[in-house]
């Protein structure tokens, strides 16, 4: 399912187009059929052959309604800019691109109203005008559809247009934490309290439990419906009716979020990335925040030396995650002056003398900036922790991949941060532990995990422990496990000895390879040196490298890679080992 969102300036035609292509009047309040203006967004649906029913919203295009025009763009997969053939490009017009621009709507077609009322000769001319004022934004290569909906010239090319560029857009995204912006509450006899919105992300299911933010009402959905049609479950993209059970339609507004796993975090403070900027925005000053269905206003402060990179500190606790795009205007919401992207759902003011900082404002790969910003400023998060901030927690693992793999962010044990955090840490708890020292004071001394403390004293010894004394008859084994070498020992051959093998593995004098398979410390310590050496100048290691670096056998090389692993010194992802 796909939706398409109307955008374009004021007494354009959007509205009377939507009729002539569907035949349902999205003006619904008396307000607009008097004024014969769009205020707030409508909505409707159309059948297309190949597509199948698809979605529309009617957004206003007075200047005075941004608010309401960003709330129906929200959640669009496609914009259909209307533009009338007497008036050409208009300010609202420009304003209506930029925001299907912040928002990230991939693909729009352009619908060249009111062709009825104008000259051939002007048509070419305002068809070459579009033209050049697309050329500069993402929709360079938009179709453009002259029509008319009062001679109905041009309705069946406009719905070939969309139908064709519907089928070039990606497939909407199927996760598992399905949401839903709330643009409007009402009751309806017979269903009680009802909410509309585009319901994204994944589906819901009559009887799911959900929540509702802020307000965090735990309730039901009792009815799902979808353009006059009850459903069992809501599609993936589409606009939804949903019936709740027992919540008063007071208790709600335009701009609640309903969420069956919940991944938006309450913030009065966010690191954001700007990606568009219309006009000067002076340190400190307030603008208002349009995100999701939902405005807020914001005081916003450039960090550090990047414009781009900017804080947003919130008057009202706001719900958002990272990657959510804004827009945002001057207070009361009329010009628009920039837009962009949630990095942080959180803000630390270390952030602006992070050597991190300057990459993540440069990069251009949306996820993988917005979890670098986290675990910048949340240094040792746990990483089911940050998977659970995103609302596809695979497409998180794949960045978060990807930046291990280019040696930014380090893992240690279930914990994550930055490499260069990492490594201070290192050499901070190396001074610590000079002074006769335990783990537990360390990490509580540093506030730290115990786990990452534990983690990086035992990869780097950085508190040294005798080994406990053992006997004549241990040292006797020691001697043999040390000849037999990389062939090792196998302790179903040595049943009588199973307490002394237990003991000496205990105290660290032999390393279990494999269960059939224990090698002398020193033995293990030489061929684990093998190994390492290698990542002092590559970044990654394939089984055949080993081989090559140690010179043995497949039958042991496989399993001296796997206990590096248990003994976190290497990590394997896919065919290859990278260094810990």
């Amino acid at each position: 399912m796909y939706v398409i969102g109307t955008a374009g300036h004021v007494d354009h035609g959007k509205t009377s187009l939507i009729k002539a292509l569907t035949g349902i009047d999205a003006d619904r309040l008396p307000e607009e059929k008097q004024r014969q203006m769009t205020i707030d967004i409508g909505f409707a649906y159309i059948k297309l052959p190949t597509v199948g029913t698809v979605s529309i919203v009617d957004v206003p295009g007075h200047e005075r309604f941004i608010r309401n025009m960003v709330t129906g763009a929200w959640g669009i997969d496609i914009g259909l800019l209307v533009i009338a053939a007497d008036d050409g490009w208009m300010k609202q017009t420009d304003d209506h691109v930029k925001v299907l621009s912040i928002l990230g709507i991939p693909s729009i077609v352009v619908a060249l109203t009111k062709i009825d009322r104008v000259s051939p000769e002007d048509i070419t001319q305002v068809l070459s005008h579009i033209q050049n004022m697309l050329v500069t934004t993402p929709y360079a290569h938009a179709p453009v559809v002259p029509c008319s909906s009062v001679t109905g010239e041009g309705i069946d090319a406009l719905k070939q247009a969309l139908e064709n560029t519907i089928h070039k857009l990606p497939q909407p995204a199927v996760g598992n934490k399905p949401y839903l912006h709330i643009d409007r509450a009402f009751t309806v006899k017979g269903a009680g309290t009802v909410v509309t919105g585009t319901s994204k992300n994944g589906r819901f299911l009559v009887n799911d439990s959900i929540t509702i933010l802020p307000h965090n009402i735990k309730t039901r959905i009792r009815q799902i419906q979808s353009h006059n049609t009850q459903q069992q479950q809501s599609d993936v993209s589409q606009r939804t009716a949903l019936a709740l059970s027992g919540v008063e339609k007071t208790s709600l507004q335009r701009g609640d979020i309903i969420v069956k796993e919940n991944f938006f975090t309450e913030t009065k403070s966010c690191t954001a990335y700007i990606t568009h900027a219309f006009s000067q925005i002076k340190n400190n000053q307030w603008i208002e925040v349009l995100i999701g269905t939902a405005s807020c206003d914001a005081q916003y402060s450039v960090v550090g030396d990047l414009k781009n990179i900017v804080r947003l500190k919130f008057k009202e606790p706001l719900y958002c995650y990272p990657t959510e795009h804004f827009v945002a205007t001057f207070p009361g919401g009329y010009t628009i002056i920039a837009g962009g992207y949630i990095l942080s759902t959180s803000y630390s003011g270390s952030i602006k003398k992070n050597p991190l900082l300057q990459e993540i404002a440069q990069g251009k790969d949306i996820i993988a900036n917005a979890a670098l910003c986290t675990i910048v400023n949340n240094p040792y998060l746990p990483i089911a922790n940050l998977k659970k901030l995103f609302p596809d927690e695979t497409n998180c693992v794949k960045a978060l991949e990807q930046l291990k793999h280019n040696a930014k962010v380090t893992v240690i044990g279930d914990y994550i941060c930055t490499t260069v955090h990492h490594d201070d840490t290192v050499a901070m708890l190396r001074q610590a532990s000079q002074s006769s020292t335990t783990e537990q004071e360390l990490a509580q001394k540093f506030s730290l995990p115990y786990d990452v403390v534990h983690h990086i004293v035992t990869q780097h010894e950085l508190i040294k422990k005798e080994k406990e004394e053992i006997g004549d008859s241990e040292r006797v084994f020691l001697q043999q496990a040390l000849q037999k070498g990389t062939e090792g020992i196998n302790p179903k051959d040595f049943p009588r000895h199973r307490n002394l093998i237990d003991k000496l593995i205990k105290t660290e004098h032999l390393v279990v390879i494999d269960k059939e398979l224990i090698w002398h410390a020193d033995v293990f310590s030489q061929y684990s040196q093998f190994i390492m050496a290698h990542f002092e100048s590559n970044k990654e290691l394939t089984v055949q490298q080993a081989k090559e670096r140690t010179g043995l056998s497949r039958k042991y090389i496989i399993p001296l890679l796997n206990a590096m692993e248990q003994k976190n010194l290497i990590k394997r992802y896919g065919d290859v080992r990278i260094k810990v």
